[in-house]
């Protein structure tokens, strides 16, 4: 649910995930702006075979607000999937060159 009002007219709508444990936080955006967010608790760790759900949703609800496949009826102009590696912090890379250099002289 957003915590905005939708804009009228063509808008840049993006969902950024971020994974936390088994599950992760799901934020909605708005032309830039974050409009709400959502605790997911269980996510999978594989794309399904059949591809990513865009503009419908192939399996269950993931909430009682709607009945699927909830078909979106409106028009896409651009669908973007941006897949990004977890940020690593500068202490675990120092902590990680020295094991490996340990390990070298062993």
């Amino acid at each position: 649910t957003s915590t905005k009002p939708l804009p009228l007219g063509a808008s840049h709508v993006a969902l950024r995930f971020e994974r936390t444990g088994r599950g992760g936080t799901a934020t909605l955006l708005i032309d830039g702006d974050e409009c709400g967010s959502a605790e997911i608790p269980f996510v999978m760790r594989v794309i399904s075979s059949v591809g990513s759900s865009v503009g419908y949703n192939q399996g269950s609800p993931i909430c009682d607000l709607y009945e699927s496949p909830f078909t979106f009826t409106g028009k896409l102009n651009k669908v973007e999937i941006q897949l990004a590696r977890p940020r690593r912090d500068q202490e675990s890379d120092i902590a990680e060159s020295e094991a490996r250099s340990i390990m070298g002289r062993q």
